[in-house]
């Protein structure tokens, strides 16, 4: 991973924590734009180190919001569907190969189709643990934050992270 592009990341997570998760919506829709550090990490890095990182980001989050594992369990279950959603949705690379594949190189409409079914899922499942029900507000909360933290970060990717990692 590239300097810059690790720099980006760092200022993505303290962003999350100083600004925003100061971002809600109504006390309805939250952005959990540190998502984007999770779902842009390379495909040949080990699995291990992968799953890794997610739990220690979703730790960073849990503590800077005083929730209890959510942001981690949620994190790590997001990374685990993460390589098996790339693989459904491009289907010229194969599983079983080792790649170097790089989702910078990749058109809109494929980051759009990457990036916001795994927020809503991370959306729905944070919201599920969180409220620990199914209710009409768990339901709108969870799409509202999976729509809000979608355009946030399809937004941050395309202005800040892909230009950046073009240069």
């Amino acid at each position: 991973m590239p300097i810059r592009l690790f720099a980006v990341f760092l200022m993505i997570i303290f962003l999350q924590i100083f600004f925003f998760n100061a971002l809600t919506l109504f006390d309805l829709a939250y952005a959990f734009v540190f998502i984007i550090v999770l779902l842009l990490l390379p495909l040949d890095w080990d699995y291990k180190w992968v799953i890794s990182l997610a739990f220690v980001v979703g730790i960073i989050m849990d503590i800077s919001v005083l929730k209890l594992g959510i942001h981690a369990f949620t994190s790590v279950l997001m990374v685990t569907l993460r390589n098996s959603w790339i693989y459904i949705i491009t289907p010229q690379i194969n599983p079983n190969d080792k790649i170097d594949f790089k989702p910078f190189s990749q058109s809109f409409g494929w980051s759009l189709a990457y990036f916001t079914p795994l927020i809503f899922f991370y959306s729905l499942i944070y919201h599920l643990l969180a409220d620990l029900q199914f209710t009409l507000n768990t339901f709108w909360k969870f799409f509202a934050t999976g729509f809000y933290t979608s355009t946030l970060v399809l937004l941050i990717y395309t202005l800040f992270i892909k230009t950046s990692e073009k240069r």
